[in-house]
């Protein structure tokens, strides 16, 4: 699906190697180097597109799924954890008092200091999960900051702990981790090479603008499905006025004169929340029908749209994507190297530089692994280091589960959980994780309350990722022998984006340089060091945030958080001729909302709309758009928007593609400074 010129210009699908180098930078003036960066808010799905890039790359390599395997891990453990704590919260008991002792166990597994899925305690989880009073909070995930990826770990407990085990794509993708470094991918289109730099979040932004000189192609993801929540780091601030906020700040002080796509993820999500009139008290503005999908949806793009003022030269390409979709993903990746693909006059023979940027949480890792993955890479090398990742999903996941139980006043339905949440706690305290010590049984136990399950359901108030639920539901294959990172793994698996992280990437005959920073507000300083010589921006959105805060700020709004982030970007003189692709992340989770009832006037006053996601989705696009205030005599740059769902493998396929065109196209004259 798409919006404007970016869901026109899908071209061949880039072919070739990817060389991953987690955390050197690499300033390479060649001729026909592009640089292109991911911006977008946190979990707004810039992680999961730059999953995305290298599982299509390659895929991950071992130490890397053993990395991921921990961040799955974790995100299952702290995901029951933040369930439990949900439910407490809400005083919802478990429908079997036996779930106590698993949510103990889980706890316990949730403060060991090492994750892995080995100590996951799938037995507890998957009890846990199966408690209806769990699920009933797990409803509620967005009010506890909870990710909705929970769902699909909990769901995979069984195919997790199974002996031969492998991480699939989905599980990758789902796997969440907030970026709190800064990954790059790069690819390879012809002779150009394409650098695509995903950054972390809110904290992360000040890594950013080491990033914006000599920038091509800016691509910004929000993810649409979170225009009711808040950030986890500031609950006054709704995540699509973050989103906003940020988009019009990068147009604003960075990205005048820069292409930009603008990538409108977690559609599916979006979709689901557009009930009620949940998107209208998010956009007091929207005029359209409740639970009207296209509507909401266009009301968001049209937000966007007019923090991007018409006169400025850049094209603002929108696409509406599901960056956990390896298909959607693909059309954005291949949209990017279409603008960054062009010729340029300067050195970098072959070679592309995009800047993956966005608030915390947004889906730039997402979006990052699954550009990888879709391109073929391999992440067997870091097998065992995304295995702790997995493992800390889970434990810290489950955790935070635990803790929004006791926020939520919510007890077990069995009492036997208190010692499960008891292991989970202990686990997750470990200096070091990995799925050996993973309490599975625990985990499954806990997984399987009806009062985890109900905490689970308010993740997002308790900055509970949506990937940990793809890791609880698999626990079971997580815990077989010989299991292996599936791509759906990689792309679930959550960690914070720390500083700035370099990925190669072969399209063809390109090679992207895929830049990726932490998108937490502490880590934002840092991205000025890569702004030199990119050909592509991109910025990562997760609008389901809307009615969420950030982990590191109570009081910020997500989305909004996004959107001065954005806006930072969008304006900076280091993009004047880059093209920016903004990336509304999470359209998916934002339609969820919206169906929930979710009211998106809450977070928005002002926004007049329908509560459905086709008006929401334009009311936040025209709110990204609003960030952009070039000069009077400014030349105007290529703006390139997106909606997206970045766990979607299929539909971020096609994202990919639509990226990946957007890259190779795109000149490489970069910014002035």
């Amino acid at each position: 699906m798409g919006i404007g010129p970016l869901s026109q210009n899908a071209g061949k699908k880039p072919t070739g190697r990817v060389k991953l180098d987690w955390y050197a930078l690499e300033q390479k003036e060649r001729r026909d180097q592009r640089k292109v960066l991911l911006l977008g808010t946190g979990d707004c799905g810039k992680t999961t597109f730059w999953k995305q890039i290298k599982i299509r790359e390659g895929g991950f390599g071992n130490p890397a799924k053993t990395w991921l395997k921990s961040v799955i891990t974790s995100n299952i453990v702290h995901g029951m954890v933040a369930l439990l704590e949900a439910m407490r919260e809400l005083n919802l008991e478990f429908e079997n008092a036996a779930r106590q002792s698993d949510a103990a166990t889980v706890r316990e597994k949730a403060e060991l200091p090492s994750l892995s899925l080995d100590i996951l305690p799938f037995d507890e989880l998957i009890r846990l999960w199966g408690d209806t009073r769990v699920k009933e909070a797990f409803e509620h995930r967005d009010r506890f900051h909870i990710s909705n990826s929970l769902a699909h770990f909990l769901n995979s407990l069984e195919r997790i702990r199974a002996i031969d085990y492998s991480m699939s794509d989905d599980d990758i993708l789902q796997a969440h981790e907030p970026t709190e470094r800064r990954y790059t991918a790069r690819m390879v289109l012809g002779s150009i090479q394409i650098s695509i730099y995903d950054v972390g979040g809110r904290q992360e932004r000040r890594q950013w603008t080491d990033l914006f000189y000599d920038l091509d192609v800016a691509i910004f993801i929000t993810a649409v499905s979170e225009f009711d929540q808040k950030l986890e780091e500031d609950e006054t601030v709704n995540r699509i006025d973050e989103s906003m906020n940020l988009f019009k700040h990068v147009n604003t002080c960075f990205l005048k004169i820069i292409p930009m796509i603008l990538l409108f993820n977690k559609l599916d999500l979006f979709r689901a929340k557009l009930t009620g009139n949940a998107f209208k008290e998010a956009f007091p503005h929207y005029d359209g029908p409740e639970g009207d999908y296209r509507r909401s949806l266009n009301h968001i793009a049209e937000s966007f749209d007019l923090l991007h003022p018409i006169e400025r030269r850049q094209q603002l390409y929108k696409h509406e994507t599901q960056l956990t979709d390896k298909n959607e993903t693909l059309s954005t990746i291949n949209e990017v190297a279409y603008i960054v693909r062009a010729p340029r006059v300067g050195p970098a023979v072959g070679e592309r530089k995009i800047l993956l940027l966005g608030t915390a949480e947004s889906g730039k890792s997402t979006f990052l692994k699954q550009f990888l993955i879709y391109n073929g890479r391999s992440y067997a090398a870091e097998a065992s280091e995304l295995t702790s990742v997995l493992s800390s999903n889970l434990l810290q996941g489950m955790v935070r589960l635990l803790n929004a139980m006791r926020v939520m006043n919510l007890a077990f339905q069995d009492a036997a959980r208190v010692s499960d949440a008891a292991t989970v706690r202990e686990k997750a305290e470990l200096p070091t994780l990995s799925l050996e010590i993973l309490p599975f049984d625990e985990l499954i136990r806990l997984g399987a309350d009806i009062r985890v399950q109900e905490a689970f359901r308010h993740r997002d108030r308790f900055h509970i990722s949506d990937s940990f639920a793809h890791f609880m539901g698999s626990l079971e294959r997580i815990r077989a022998p010989g299991y292996t990172l599936s791509n759906e793994d990689l792309i679930q698996l959550r960690a914070p984006t720390i500083g700035v992280n370099l990925v190669e990437l072969g399209v063809g005959d390109l090679t992207f340089n895929i830049y990726d920073v932490g998108g937490q507000r502490s880590e934002r300083r840092k991205w000025v060091s890569v702004f030199g010589g990119m050909n592509v921006t991109i910025f990562i959105a997760a609008v389901s945030e809307f009615d969420q805060r950030l982990v590191e700020d109570e009081t910020a709004n997500r989305l909004a958080d996004s959107i001065s982030a954005y806006r930072s970007m969008v304006n900076s003189r280091w993009f004047k001729t880059v093209p920016m692709i903004l990336l509304l992340n999470k359209c998916d989770l934002l339609d969820e909302k919206l169906l929930q009832n979710r009211r998106f006037n809450e977070e928005f006053p002002e926004y007049t709309g329908e509560n459905n996601f086709t008006e929401c989705i334009a009311y936040i696009k025209r709110l990204f758009a609003d960030t952009y205030t070039p000069s009077p005599n400014q030349e105007r740059k290529t703006f390139y928007v997106h909606e997206t769902v970045f766990t979607n493998r299929r539909e971020t396929a096609e994202l990919i593609k639509i990226v990946t065109n957007i890259v190779v196209a795109a000149n490489t004259r970069g910014a002035t400074v």
